[in-house]
């Protein structure tokens, strides 16, 4: 892959995700200014998560094996992605039947802890909410259509639909104190997201027609395909489940704080892995295809090579100005200055996700290519049950900020444990002779992290007007990213090479 399809495919996921993350952290500040952290607000973040939820590693899975598969069935397009839908529509169907009637079922599985007004509410939204399975589930596959025809921006964009009838939704069922428009809000969203891919398919020469054949081959090799995807991602989500039970067991307002934290961490973590990993993929599954196993090794260490002088400062800075981004984001209408300094300390310890979240989607992706999927369901499963021992320990002594320090400390170990296993596949990955670089960058972020918490701790950063904790956090931010650019100049890293010769090449085109 030249070097300008591999950043403009990148940009465009990238511009794609900023704006999708964008809309949902106006999600969270509205519903943070609408409701507070409260009872209302933790059940919506438990109902509106349990579709995504429950039906994200069946999505998500599904769309992995959907795009290889479709490269063997060009030539019937049409009939193999209609029974595939057919497919997926009547799981969508029964699930949304069976728990219209016993959402209860659900709430007790995400937070059985809740109180009973919470439980109650909760079971409420997920009754209307949970009719956003069909639409979730076929907008992954034309999703994964689209893809195949390099149609990235517009293909993940569509799902804008959903929070825009979200962010709406929230407004008015505080303004006419009907809470059950949330939930309508939400398969509202869900279906006008499809309803545009749909479209865009039809663009480009995708047509749907009823079929549905079980017995086709196609059909019995994505079952066969997707068992260890599913089983890798479904031990993921069942990692927020298990936080969000314990969370259930603290103070009012947890849930919800942890929930705010985390989408700000996951943020970052999809713009920069899940963008790279999505745009690398295909490159990579070309070298494991042609047994270029070491092209592959070079491809993959030389984007974390790139990415771990991001990632380490931007680190630091989270975990010392966790308290003012807070504020800035979420502290108006019912969000109280108790509510921002909950949400820092989670923020703070989720923090350590950064790096081991981001270079984990791309390791992730090495697996697959070389088509070994065990593995990364064996590290998930050791992670959830390194989380879980955490979780014990720490949510005494530290409440919510344990539980979220053991999910940066999980994170953390899969990654190394996934490095550990993807050298023994291939082989050794040349990460010795990077430990100088990474010894300078560290330095590096250790003289800018010194600066930027000395300015947090005697500037007026949490005083007065929110305009003004903005800019005072704006300067140090930008204060910060100098001194990093200058001591990574003064150290003479590879870092400052590749800057200069990647904007140079921008220029140049």
């Amino acid at each position: 892959m030249k070097h300008k399809p591999l950043i403009t495919s990148t940009l465009l996921v990238v511009t794609a995700s900023t704006l999708l993350r964008s809309l949902g952290f106006i999600r969270e500040m509205v519903l943070a200014t609408v409701y507070g952290a409260g009872v209302v607000t933790d059940a919506f973040v438990i109902a509106y998560n349990i579709p995504a939820t429950v039906l994200a590693f069946i999505g998500s899975a599904m769309a992995s094996v959907y795009i290889p598969l479709y490269q063997s069935n060009k030539e019937r397009k049409n009939l193999f992605t209609s029974n595939i839908v057919s497919l997926l529509a009547l799981v969508g169907l029964a699930f949304s039947l069976v728990f219209t009637f016993c959402p209860q079922a659900l709430v007790y599985l995400f937070a059985s802890r809740i109180d009973a007004e919470t439980f109650e509410l909760a079971a409420m939204l997920v009754r209307l909410m949970i009719w956003s399975a069909i639409p979730i589930l076929l907008a992954e596959i034309f999703r994964g259509y689209l893809q195949t025809q390099s149609v990235f921006f517009r293909s993940l964009a569509a799902g804008a639909f959903v929070n825009i009838c979200v962010i709406a939704a929230i407004i008015f069922s505080g303004a006419t104190h009907t809470l059950y428009m949330m939930g309508i809000g939400a398969v509202a969203g869900n279906i006008f997201s499809l309803a545009a891919l749909v479209l865009l398919g039809k663009k480009y020469e995708l047509r749907y027609r009823p079929y549905l054949n079980l017995r086709d081959q196609s059909v019995k090799e994505l079952l066969v395909l997707i068992a260890p995807i599913i089983a890798a991602t479904s031990i993921g989500e069942l990692n927020q489940i298990i936080d969000r039970n314990f969370a259930s067991s603290l103070t009012t307002g947890a849930i919800s704080s942890l929930n705010y934290a985390n989408k700000l961490i996951g943020l970052i973590t999809a713009l920069i892995g899940a963008a790279l990993g999505t745009v690398l993929f295909p490159k990579m599954s070309e070298f494991a295809a042609e047994d270029n196993y070491a092209s592959l090794k070079k491809y993959l260490m030389g984007c974390i090579k790139k990415l771990t002088p991001i990632l380490l400062p931007m680190t630091a800075g989270v975990m010392i100005l966790a308290e003012p981004v807070v504020r800035l984001l979420f502290e108006r209408g019912a969000f109280t200055a108790g509510d921002t300094r909950r949400t820092a300390e989670c923020l703070q310890m989720y923090a350590i996700c950064f790096t081991g979240g981001s270079i984990n989607a791309l390791i992730v992706r090495a697996f697959y290519a070389i088509k070994n999927t065990r593995a990364p369901a064996a590290v998930s499963a050791l992670a959830v049950c390194v989380n879980i021992a955490l979780n014990f320990l720490l949510i005494g002594p530290l409440q919510h900020r344990g539980l979220a320090l053991a999910t940066g400390i999980a994170t953390t170990v899969s990654m190394l444990l996934l490095t550990v296993l993807l050298r023994r596949s291939l082989g050794a990955l040349g990460l010795t002779s990077e430990l100088r670089e990474l010894a300078k960058t560290t330095l590096a972020t250790l003289i800018m992290a010194a600066a930027v918490w000395v300015g947090n701790r005697y500037l007026p950063v949490m005083t007065g007007s929110a305009l003004q904790g903005a800019a005072w956090t704006a300067c140090l931010v930008l204060s910060g990213a100098a001194l990093y650019l200058t001591a990574h100049a003064v150290l003479r890293t590879a870092f400052i090479r590749d800057a200069k010769a990647i904007v140079s090449g921008l220029l140049r085109r």
